[in-house]
């Protein structure tokens, strides 16, 4: 039950009433006091048991009040739920309301001498504060018409200049000019409009506004259409200053101050809209310019109120108005601006409720002033109570806390978790819904998306721009006769376009299941092809736009959240989307757009993993194609049928808090029945476990007492006098056992025994053999012994093996992962990932208590799992569920990240593998190489090296073409007999590369020499012979590195080619460097403690590049070893072989250790420095102790943790990417920094990026050598620049070695840089 907390006045009466559960059985009550909400209701004890327990078995229980109207014997019913139980009495809210009903208690009310509410400003209070809410009013509004006057005429002249004909240009600027003359006026007439309804008036003019709002006529649907506009904006504005204007009708209610026009807030939006409509109305503007003067109107002043309503509750607060008036707990953090799914629900539900109480006939009694606001009042807590499930708002109570009490709340969890009558409002409130459950750090990420989501077009077009620039400089020369010819041909003029896409999107869409469509742009090309009679091209401009749309609904059905049929309605808004976005190129950006809240709300109520509702889907069919036969350029159809499916979302979430409520009450009653049966049987087993009892004991035990102790355990607590009665009658039984000659009132006993038994009895009467055994027990025992009944000793309760679960040395290994879903919160998303092609979302509800189970249900609020504890930590230990932070990000902002992420990696693409036979390059290879040789375990892999040879002879004489083909049919030829593990490369020119996972690699060598050199090319029907040499190189202890691996293949390559064509040549290693390799080798695999050996840390520094960088100059920390012989072994080969014996992990420590030791004893070396960044190895990431021994360490020092930066090396070398990213976010609450490093190696740089909480990228040295010189080099660097600032994070250069270098990246926008022409590094020591 949820605590109740009425916001409008009670009303005290004494009403004999009674009230029924089943219709059969009516027990007498009495109405003690009412409100708009509902009713407060007295009966006997022995009712307030049945309604208890009634309420216990069915949370959703309705009640049945009914009375007599005493002046009429009328009897009302009313229909109601309980929110509030205590002894005796109950608090009950309406959910159907019989408005008969409650004007009869208003009488009688009247009659008993309870004072009407005054319903005129005629005091003399009410008419002063009137005076001063008209001059905030003019005092606020005056400026902002203004302002509207020069914002309208801007809007005016732009849509003139759109105008798609003469005559409606003229029009718009006839209009714009008449605004001119007359705005003065309009203003002057709009401020008084807006005063003219708070003046005192007489209530028969109260009622004639009312009967006159209360008709209902046939209108014209532009008249519909005009009031639908209007409606929606007052809608919104009441949405976004929502508590504003609920505080400021409470206080004007209570000085009793109205608007005689009838509105239900007498200051609210409304007000203003239609005074300033009604003033627009008398001018007789053209048509053609209203949607333009009202919007303009909405953008310019409606959305500009917060500070006339925060004035007008000052004005009231200073007269003492309610000053201490709070509704926090009561409201949502709804995000301003943003109209949620509930306000067209609020709105509609108001009038349906003020039409039932309106009279249809003039002969009907006029309702009387009291009985109509009440009635007002009451529609608006009924709309509210819709909105919230019908429940009354939850409210925390001391022993509980809300998600908004931050951390410690968040520690507190643990021992108190929200139950159904402190319920956390964060497991009521539907998904999607903005900014309402978010907690301070969650809502800090929430906004940085939302501003990375409004830059979203602009990086995505810069991307665009250097994959174009990337194809270009790979195709140059190639094609430039091509691109001559594609310049001069001829370009489909707008008209011809838009006429294009008209048809497409009137026409039906193609049912082809199981068929991919093609492009949009290919699309459309056909359709205007087909249209014209002729081939034409589309502008750059317009090819761009198709694009980027393209590119979106591509990416959107991508998305695992949404049903194949939510997918395909979606599809259909593709040419009006692009239509959309031709005329405005900030489309993608504007977060209020209309357009995109019709996209979001489709997807809402699209989701998957639901029951499927048909009557929406047939709802959603008819809005869709009502866009695509209506739209052409104004987007206002998208804003009418924005209310239809505000509709729908409001009534989904409705559902979604009726069903969230039901299961987690029958969880909270489970849970209950639990421990209720625990707490007796421990009561019961600490008196009579081990010991001899006597049998009519143990039998009123097993017949019904113990049933009797959990009832009243679970329906009045263990500190209630009924459960002390209870357990004291087992005490008296027992001792009487014993002790026959003992002073008991048996008498009294026997009674208790018989009530006891009687309550839970359906005759009322204990069983017989019960009674015998007991009359026998009590009457004999003085004459004979008692028969007596050994007992079993105590036994452990199961409560006690789930601690022992957390403590025993077998499930060490699962204390990390019991602690992260201990840390899991109400409202937190999983992704349940067992079928990875089909994820399933699901959302935590409900926590046990002792976080005995967790209860989990989809977006439709249904049950979908109840899991325990183990098991959901097992499930999160496995990645079978992971949380899913990003599942109620809007439909729009998933599908533009997915479009960044898409592009980047077609851009990625486009510069690691070869134009034109599509292998990967040179450089991509070499990670390649790099990523195998750094694998933990014994790698056995061989390297390829082939050099195609009589290649100038083709190219020569049949021509660049002909070679070019000869490529492509070697790479396709390489490709199919390569393992499907080898990586395969063209190295540039003739030359290829094969990586496969093999010791000895000479039998495939001899296989591609035989298929190449058997290979039947031909070329303008003439044949060629082709030839190849082959070079093998294995890696061993001396190919150790990507280079020399690389420098051994190509060796043995060139004494093949020595030999003849076709012949296959393999590395042979000398004494010399095998004995080298033998040396790092064994002094790795021989560290014990780094103590003892040579090894020093050096420091490199990195500086910013540009002026606003969150650091300023910091370092990062390297490893020097020696060997025994004094030699420097290379960093890349010590960490490499480390890595390859296990031994990365304590290195890693050692230099943890180390560095926070010399941070403590050097705190002004470290003053001097913006910070020290520390690598970390993917590797030792995966060692789960590698958290508690940082922890450790770092409480150890008394060190600057905000200076501390990790590094993230070897980031694919992570097992558990979620686990790790746990991890960084424990430190990074102590302060400690993360960065990414290696960043673009691999095709899976974007998920990383995505995935791990980091705050700065380090840029692969690979691209950073060749910069200057290199174009795709350049464009990877500009794309990662846009990408990582696009996340909001910094980006470092590594491995500059010259000025030129680090003048262009500072121009492309780089962060920060790092090299050998900045400065060396130094020993630490030295610092």
């Amino acid at each position: 039950m949820t605590m109740e907390r009425r916001t409008s006045p009670r009303r005290p009466i004494t009403l004999a009433a009674k009230l029924t559960l089943t219709g059969d059985r009516y027990w007498p009550c009495e109405i003690a006091d009412f409100c708009a909400e509902g009713l407060f209701i007295k009966y006997d004890d022995d009712v307030s048991l049945s309604i208890r327990e009634a309420v216990q078995q069915s949370p959703d229980l309705k009640v049945k009040v009914l009375f007599i109207d005493p002046s009429c014997a009328k009897e009302h019913t009313m229909l109601v739920h309980p929110v509030r139980l205590i002894q005796g009495a109950m608090g009950v809210c309406f959910i159907e309301i019989d408005m008969q009903a409650m004007d009869a208690m208003l009488n009688l009310c009247a009659g008993q001498g309870v004072k009407k509410p005054t319903m005129h400003g005629e005091s003399d209070q009410a008419s002063f504060i009137i005076r001063q809410c008209n001059k905030a009013i003019a005092e606020y509004l005056e400026p902002l018409l203004e302002r509207y006057a020069d914002d309208v005429d801007a809007a005016l002249v732009q849509a003139a200049n759109n105008a798609s004909s003469d005559k409606l240009c003229n029009e718009l600027m006839d209009v714009a000019s008449a605004l001119k003359e007359n705005q003065s006026k309009i203003r002057l007439l709009t401020l008084s409009a807006v005063a003219a309804p708070l003046k005192p008036g007489r209530a028969s003019e109260q009622k004639h506004a009312e009967e006159n709002t209360s008709q209902l006529s046939l209108i014209e649907k532009n008249e519909f259409e005009d009031w639908l506009m209007f409606k929606v904006m007052i809608t919104k504005a009441e949405t976004q200053y929502r508590g504003l204007l609920l505080q400021l009708k409470m206080r004007l209610d209570k000085v009793g101050i109205v608007n005689h026009l009838g509105y239900q807030n007498p200051l609210g939006p409304a007000l203003i809209v239609y005074a300033f409509r009604d003033v627009v109305t008398r001018f007789n503007f053209s048509s053609v310019a209203d949607k333009t003067l009202y919007r303009t109107f909405e953008a310019s002043v409606v959305k500009s109120l917060e500070e006339l309503y925060q004035a007008l509750n000052q004005i009231l607060i200073r007269h003492n108005i309610l000053p201490d008036l709070d509704l926090s707990k009561y409201l949502s953090d709804r995000k301003p601006n943003e109209e949620p799914a509930s306000a067209k629900q609020t709105d509609e539900t108001a009038k349906s409720v003020d039409d039932n109480v309106r009279p249809v006939d003039d002969k009907v009694k006029p309702i009387d002033n009291s009985i109509a606001a009440l009635h007002a009042t009451l529609a608006e807590r009924v709309s509210s109570k819709l909105d919230q499930g019908v429940h009354v708002s939850p409210t925390v109570d001391s022993g509980h806390h809300s998600r908004e009490s931050g951390n410690e709340a968040k520690h507190q969890s643990a021992s108190l978790k929200p139950s159904p009558e402190t319920q956390n409002v964060q497991s009521l409130e539907p998904p999607f819904q903005p900014n309402s459950h978010l907690n301070s750090d969650d809502l800090s990420q929430f906004r940085a998306h939302q501003r990375a989501a409004q830059s979203a077009y602009t990086t995505i077009n810069n991307l665009f721009s250097m994959l174009d620039k990337s194809r270009q400089a790979n195709e140059e020369g190639l094609k430039k006769g091509a691109e001559t010819n594609s310049a001069n041909t001829p370009k489909w003029s707008h008209d011809e376009v838009q006429s294009g896409l008209k048809e497409m999107q009137t026409a039906p869409q193609p049912k082809e299941s199981g068929t991919e469509v093609p492009p949009l742009i290919r699309r459309l090309k056909e359709k205007l092809e087909s249209r014209t009679g002729s081939k034409k091209a589309l502008s750059k401009e317009q090819e761009g736009a198709v694009d980027v749309v393209d590119r979106f609904f591509v990416s959107m059905k991508t998305s695992q959240k949404l049903t194949e049929i939510t997918k395909s309605q979606l599809a259909k808004l593709e040419v009006p989307v692009l239509k959309v976005f031709m005329r405005n190129r900030e489309f993608f950006e504007d977060i209020d757009s209309p357009v995109r809240a019709v996209i979001n709300r489709v997807a809402q109520l699209g989701i998957k993993g639901g029951r499927p509702n048909p009557a929406n889907q047939k709802k959603i069919d008819g809005i869709i194609n009502r866009i695509s036969s209506e739209f052409e350029q104004d987007t206002g159809v998208f804003d009418e049928v924005l209310g239809e499916l505000d509709e729908m979302v409001d009534r989904q979430n409705l559902l979604y808090r009726r069903n969230v409520e039901r299961v987690t009450a029958a969880a909270e009653g489970s849970q209950k029945v639990v421990q209720a049966k625990k707490a007796v049987a421990r009561q019961i087993e600490k008196r009579i476990a081990g010991r001899k009892v006597p049998k009519a004991v143990v039998s009123l035990i097993n017949g019904g007492w113990q049933d009797l102790l959990s009832l009243t355990y679970i329906r009045q607590g263990e500190h209630s006098q009924a459960w002390q009665d209870y357990l004291g009658v087992l005490d008296s039984l027992l001792a009487y056992g014993e002790d026959p000659t003992l002073n008991i009132n048996l008498t009294d006993l026997l009674k208790i025994i018989q009530e006891g038994l009687s309550s839970i009895s359906s005759n009322h009467m204990p069983s017989g053999h019960i009674r015998d055994e007991l009359k026998r027990f009590l009457v004999g025992s003085k004459e004979a012994k008692a028969e007596m009944i050994e007992m079993p000793a105590e036994q452990a309760l199961n409560e006690q093996a789930d601690i022992s679960l957390l403590t025993e040395s077998r499930h060490r290994g699962m204390q990390r992962w019991v602690q992260r879903a201990q840390k899991l919160e109400l409202g937190d998303w999983l992704k349940y990932i067992k079928d990875p092609e089909n994820p399933q979302y699901m959302r935590l509800v409900w926590i046990g208590k002792g976080f005995s189970k967790f209860v989990f249900v989809n977006h439709q609020g249904m049950k979908v799992v109840e899991l325990d504890l183990m098991t959901v930590a097992g499930y999160l230990q496995k990645e079978i569920a992971v949380l899913e932070k990003d599942y109620e990000v809007p439909i729009v902002d998933e599908s533009l990240d997915n479009m960044v992420k898409q592009v980047y990696n077609q851009l990625s693409f486009a510069t690691t593998h070869d134009e034109l036979t599509g292998l990967v390059n040179r450089k991509e290879f070499e990670r390649n190489i790099e990523s195998l040789l750094a694998q933990p375990s014994e790698v056995e892999c061989s390297l390829l090296y082939l050099d195609m040879r009589q290649f100038r002879i083709i190219n020569d004489a049949a021509g660049y073409e002909a070679g070019d083909q000869v490529l492509k049919e070697v790479a396709k030829l390489l490709l199919d007999y390569a393992p499907k593990d080898g990586v395969v490369a063209r190295l540039g020119g003739n030359e290829f590369a094969v990586l496969v996972r093999h010791a000895s690699a000479e039998g495939l060598a001899q296989q591609y020499v035989r298929q190449i050199s058997e290979y039947p090319f031909k070329w303008e029907e003439k044949s060629y012979e082709l030839a190849v040499c082959v070079g093998v190189a294995s890696a061993t202890e001396v190919a150790s590195s990507t280079d020399k691996l690389l420098k051994m293949a190509e060796e043995a390559c060139r004494k093949a080619k020595h030999r003849g064509p076709n012949k296959v040549e393999s590395y042979a290693a000398d004494e010399s460097n095998l004995s080298q390799q033998a040396q790092i080798k064994a002094k790795v695999a021989g560290f014990s403690n780094l103590n003892d050996e040579r090894t020093l840390l050096r420091c490199q520094k990195i500086i910013p590049l540009q002026s606003d960088t969150r650091v300023k100059t910091h370092y990062e920390i390297l490893l020097s070893v020696y060997d025994d012989r004094g030699h420097l072994i290379p960093a890349y080969e010590f960490v490499r072989t480390a890595e390859k014996y296990n031994r990365m992990q304590a290195v890693d420590r050692w230099v943890v250790g180390h560095m926070l030791d010399w941070m403590t004893q050097h705190k002004a070396a470290l003053d001097a420095m913006g910070g020290i960044s520390i690598n970390l190895s993917g590797h030792s990431l995966n060692d789960e102790e590698l958290l508690e021994f940082i922890y450790h360490r770092l409480s150890e020092h008394d060190a600057p943790i905000e200076k501390l930066w990790f590094e993230i090396t070897e980031a694919a070398a992570i097992s558990n990417i979620h686990s790790v990213a746990e991890f960084m976010n424990e430190l990074k609450e102590i302060g400690c920094h993360f960065c990414l490093g290696n960043f673009g190696a691999g095709m899976s740089s974007y998920h990383f990026l995505k995935e791990l909480p980091v705050d700065m990228i380090k840029i692969d040295g690979t691209f950073i050598k060749n910069l200057t010189t290199d174009d795709g080099d350049r464009a990877m660097v500009r794309s990662m620049t846009e990408m990582v600032h696009f996340m909001g994070k910094e980006l470092v250069a590594t491995q500059v070695e010259d000025m030129q270098t680090l003048d262009l990246l500072t121009s492309l926008g780089v962060d920060y840089a790092q090299g050998f022409v900045i400065e060396k590094p130094r020993l630490i020591s030295n610092f």
